[in-house]
């Protein structure tokens, strides 16, 4: 009446993951990633105050006001429907609210919007603390939500977290002026947004200021005037700002500043990121490789003469002959952000959940999404999900369930790949004595159960007791599966223990079997075959039966090539293991005609 316990990973199969049934009814830290040395200034600067708008303006006064006649927008309005800068005499709200201010800068009639704020009235405006990397693309309920919720995990006043926005604090009306000036110019929006946003020394003479050097010097003066950069991703599985070489040079320039850089997204986008995560184990490995997937001479521009500054001033100015340390940066930045974001979601469901620590569904999406993190060898994350499910699990089923010995299972595995043996055997031991008890010692459960007890005792030396549990393992399969692969893997195990114990000819006599059985039951062209040829091989190299080895070796490598190709580690491993073998029959050859 037992249930088999999935087995989530191709390899491994002895501790592969064990998978619960469901029932029926921010600071970010990089790894090992050295800061660079270099310095993108030619000089450090004197740094004049620069202003931003507070939190607080944007969730009440700015929401507010943009829903007024003539406007009539909303919270899902994007920032290029609050500001169109194709229609120069169709002025949006933020150029209507500043077209009559006089700019601080020129003197000139018509200011940027945070210029046209009271600077008396602290709540609304102050000196920037913040600087957002956001597009024009995203809608303007999502930035405040963003924003909001930053300052809550950071417990900052958001009437004192001042946010430098470009759309605000850059004078759209000189912007407009400027690239009508301009030929060749096809979308002043998005323009705009990645060639002015970074804001002028003056607001005169536009063409003629930006060079490579002009660029570079005013956006490093946003950067150390701010200090804390906050890139806002969205959608979660294919960020807009992975694509705008704006935002990556933002991330990469911020990084080497060594500000403090934080990657958000809205409160509503990580939701729906942990449950579609949840629901396709796929999806994690998908959003990895398109995050990894970051390359600056790829991104785009909608104007290309940004793009060239941008890329010279890092070749000339950083000293790249290619472009992989800035790409490794945001791949690496990114990637943190995807591992992290799923512990925050974790965190965000589960204060929203009325009762978790009796929330099967809670439950079943911690050990999921702990799955998912066990893929990437991110044990340490995975570990604090798989206990929470192993103490939601018990709360909701008991002591002795499925779920339960799922859990513990998975607990156990990540604490085996971590080093901590005894709390790995702990798990494994309670795994193996729920199992006995919901589906008795004749079952695959059982056998795989014990399996995994003696892994844990061969790695702690224990080899006595660790052939016990395999030898009843073996039993097992032999008495329920017969000539099974499952039944062959136990025979494989027992070889490689008695390989590690020095004894060839048993070893050599295990893996035989196990052939024999992988042989019977899937054929020659399975990986699983191509193991027991490999380590049967092994065995006899070690008993300097060099010939019988080689073409043992030789058969592995041909279900290899055939399989994964030539380029495959277990390809290229298996060579390595024919060119010695050969070597050593090479050696004795010519010891005997010596």
């Amino acid at each position: 009446m037992g249930c088999k316990h999935s087995v989530l990973l191709a390899s491994d199969k002895n501790q592969g993951l064990r998978s619960p049934t469901k029932e029926n009814n921010g600071i970010k830290k990089l790894s090992s990633f050295k800061k660079l040395s270099f310095s993108l200034r030619s000089h450090k600067p004197s740094i004049n105050p620069t202003k931003g708008v507070s939190v607080y303006h944007l969730q009440t006064t700015f929401l507010q006001n943009i829903t007024q006649e003539p406007f009539n927008l909303n919270s899902s309005s994007t920032i290029y429907d609050i500001e169109n800068l194709n229609h120069k005499n169709t002025l949006g709200y933020i150029r209507t609210k500043s077209q009559f201010i006089t700019d601080p800068n020129d003197g000139k009639i018509g200011s940027s919007y945070v210029d046209s704020l009271d600077e008396n009235d602290v709540d609304h405006v102050g000196i920037a603390n913040l600087m957002l990397s956001y597009t024009w693309g995203y809608k303007i309920g999502d930035i405040v939500d963003t924003l909001v919720d930053y300052c809550n995990s950071k417990h900052y006043d958001t009437k004192r977290t001042y946010v430098w926005l470009c759309c605000l604090c850059v004078n759209q009306h000189r912007v407009v002026e400027t690239s009508e000036s301009e030929s060749g110019v096809k979308n002043n929006n998005t323009r705009m947004n990645h060639s002015f946003r970074k804001g002028q020394k003056s607001d005169k003479n536009l063409v003629d200021d930006r060079n490579d050097e002009t660029i570079q010097e005013n956006f490093l003066n946003r950067i150390e005037g701010v200090n804390e950069v906050v890139s806002m991703v969205y959608p979660w599985n294919k960020p807009m700002s992975l694509s705008r070489i704006w935002c990556l040079f933002e991330l990469f320039t911020a990084y080497n500043e060594k500000c403090e850089i934080s990657i958000v997204m809205p409160p509503s986008e990580r939701i729906k990121m942990i449950k579609e995560l949840s629901s396709n184990e796929s999806c994690f490995d998908d959003l990895l490789e398109t995050l990894n997937g970051s390359n600056i001479q790829n991104a785009e521009a909608s104007y290309e003469m940004d793009k060239i500054r941008i890329l010279n001033i890092i070749k000339n100015k950083a000293g790249f002959t290619t472009f992989e340390a800035l790409d490794d940066i945001v791949n690496e930045l990114f990637t943190n952000w995807a591992k992290d974001g799923i512990m925050t979601g974790v965190e965000t469901l589960e204060k929203v959940s009325e009762n978790p620590t009796i929330d099967s569904d809670f439950g079943l999406l911690c050990a999921q999404l702990g799955v998912m993190l066990d893929r990437q060898d991110e044990y340490d994350l995975s570990l604090q999900l798989h206990k929470k499910a192993v103490d939601i699990f018990i709360n909701v089923y008991g002591d002795v369930d499925h779920n339960v010995a799922s859990a513990h299972h998975n607990v156990g595995r990540a604490l085996f790949k971590t080093g901590d043996l005894d709390g790995a055997l702990a798990h494994y031991r309670r795994v193996l004595a729920i199992d006995e008890e919901l589906v008795g010692d004749d079952h695959e459960d059982t056998a795989t159960s014990l399996s995994n007890v003696a892994d844990v005792l061969k790695a702690q030396d224990n080899l006595e007791e660790a052939e016990k549990e395999m030898k009843r393992a073996l039993n097992i399969r032999l008495k329920v599966k017969g000539d099974h692969p499952d039944t062959a893997r136990s025979y494989s195990q027992i070889g490689l223990l008695y390989h590690h114990m020095e004894m060839y000819d048993e070893a050599v006599a295990e893996h035989q079997k196990a052939l024999n059985i992988c042989l019977k039951s899937l054929g020659e062209n399975y990986p699983e075959t191509a193991t027991s040829y490999h380590n049967l091989a092994g065995a006899l190299v070690q008993k300097k039966d060099y010939e019988s080895a080689l073409v043992n070796f030789e058969k592995a490598l041909v279900i290899y090539e055939n399989l994964f190709g030539e380029e495959h580690v277990k390809t290229k491993h298996t060579i390595s293991w024919i060119d010695m073998v050969k070597e050593a029959i090479q050696d004795e050859e010519a010891a005997k005609e010596s």
